[in-house]
C-alpha cells in the first residue's frame, strides 16, 4: 500500500528533549474491509478500547486520550505503569482496556468509567480493574523516537517496558494477516491492527499506513439529529463526513438507529442531546426535516448488516463513544485496487494472547 499525501505530514520534534512534549496525539489507522497478508506489514489483535498515550516523567503518569483530555483521573487502577517504565522520561501508546473473564473487551464497562464523574466510583461501577495494553513507544530515555520505523520502536518498547499484573506489552506476528484475524474472529475480539512495519510515528494523522479490519460490522458514526417517539424511545439519526471529488467536505446521513426506553444508554444521550440542539442541520444532503437538528459532536458505535446506496442496514446501538471526536466520524474509503494489497489484569488477556499465532516481531 502507498503512502498518501497526507502521510507525507512531519511532526518536528528534537532528537534530544529535556521534558516530554506536551501537544503528541495518537496516530490513528484507517478501516479496512478484508484482513490481508503482506511481510511488509505488522499486525496485532485491537481490544477496540480507549486510545491513550501514557506519558511518564518524574515519577507521575499522565494518560491523554485521542482528543488530547488528560483521563488519568478515571483509571488510578493503571498507576503502577509509572514503575514498570525503564528509563523515564517516556512516552507510551497503547489502548485501556476493561476485559472480561475471557480476556476480551467490555466496552460497557469501560463507557461507564469513562461517563462516571468520580473515578474511584468509576472503578466499582466498572466491575473490573483496566488493563493498558502497549504496542508502541514514541519517546524513551527523553529522545524522540517518532521518526524510527515501527519495527524498531516496537524492539525497543520490548526493553523500554516491563509487563505487569495491568500491563501488557502487545506482540505483533509480521506477514500473516489473514491467519491472525481467524484465530482473532475465534477468541471474540473486535478487530485487528495492521501496520506498515517502517512506518514513522505521525501525531494526531489518520493515516494509510496503519489500518484496522473489524470482525464484526461496527461503525462510528456522529448523531446530527434524533426524534423522540411516545414510547420513550428515541430515532437518531447518523452521519458521516465526506469529500466528494471537486466539492467541499460535507456531513451526510448514513441511517438510522434506534435507542430504546430504558436502556442503559439513555440518560446519557438524553442530556448529550438536549445540550448538542442547533436550529440549523448539520447535514450536506440525505436527512429528512422531521428531526431535532443537533451540532454533530456525539459519536455512538453501531453493529450494522452492511451498506446499501450509501445507508448503514439493520444498525444497532452499542455504545457512546464520548472519548472520540465527530469530526473523525468519515464515510469508508471503497477497496484499495488489488495491486495495492500484496496476496504473499493482566491473566486473561495474556491467555488469550497465547491463544493467538503471535510472535516476537
Amino acid at each position: 500500500m502507498g503512502r498518501s499525501t497526507s502521510d507525507q505530514l512531519t511532526f518536528e520534534l528534537e532528537a534530544k528533549a529535556p521534558r516530554l512534549p506536551t501537544d503528541l496525539r495518537p496516530m490513528l489507522p484507517r478501516p479496512a474491509d478484508e484482513p490481508f497478508d503482506d511481510p511488509d506489514w505488522l499486525f496485532e489483535p485491537s481490544w477496540d478500547g480507549l486510545r491513550a498515550l501514557a506519558f511518564v516523567e518524574n515519577g507521575r503518569l499522565r494518560l491523554i486520550d485521542a482528543r488530547g483530555r488528560d483521563v488519568t483521573g478515571r483509571f488510578a487502577d493503571l498507576l503502577g505503569l509509572i514503575d514498570l517504565v525503564v528509563d523515564a522520561p517516556a512516552v507510551v501508546d497503547g489502548e485501556i482496556a476493561i476485559p472480561d473473564s475471557t480476556g476480551t473487551s467490555d466496552l460497557a464497562a469501560l463507557q461507564r468509567r469513562l461517563r462516571t464523574d468520580d473515578g474511584a466510583r468509576g472503578a466499582r461501577v466498572a466491575a473490573g480493574p483496566a488493563t493498558y495494553l502497549a504496542n508502541d513507544l514514541l519517546v524513551h530515555k527523553g529522545r524522540s523516537l517518532l521518526r524510527e520505523p515501527l519495527a524498531r520502536r516496537r524492539r525497543s518498547l520490548a526493553s523500554a517496558l516491563r509487563a505487569g499484573e495491568r500491563v501488557v506489552v502487545v506482540p505483533a506476528v509480521a506477514g500473516e494477516g489473514r491467519t491472525l484475524f481467524e484465530a482473532i474472529q475465534d477468541q471474540g475480539l473486535p478487530g485487528m491492527l495492521a501496520r506498515r512495519a517502517d512506518s514513522p510515528y505521525l501525531p494526531g494523522v489518520r493515516s494509510d499506513l496503519w489500518r484496522q479490519v473489524r470482525t464484526a460490522r461496527r461503525f462510528e458514526a456522529a448523531v446530527g439529529g434524533y426524534s423522540p417517539h411516545p414510547d420513550g424511545s428515541v430515532a437518531l439519526l447518523l452521519g458521516a463526513w465526506e469529500r466528494p471529488p471537486d466539492a467541499d467536505e460535507r456531513f451526510v446521513a448514513v441511517g438510522v438507529v434506534e435507542a430504546a426506553q430504558g436502556s442503559a444508554l439513555a440518560p446519557s444521550l438524553e442530556r448529550a442531546l438536549r445540550r448538542l440542539e442547533d436550529p440549523v442541520t448539520p447535514f450536506g444532503r440525505g436527512a429528512r426535516a422531521n428531526y431535532r437538528w443537533v451540532r454533530p459532536e456525539l459519536v455512538v458505535s453501531v453493529e450494522h448488516d452492511g451498506w446499501s446506496d450509501g445507508r448503514l442496514v439493520g444498525a444497532r446501538l452499542v455504545a457512546i463513544r464520548d472519548e472520540l471526536d465527530g469530526r473523525g466520524c468519515r464515510l469508508p474509503q471503497a477497496p484499495a485496487p488489488p495491486d495495492e494489497i500484496a496476496v504473499h489484569p493482566g491473566r486473561p488477556v495474556l491467555a488469550l494472547l497465547q491463544r493467538l499465532p503471535l510472535g516476537d516481531d
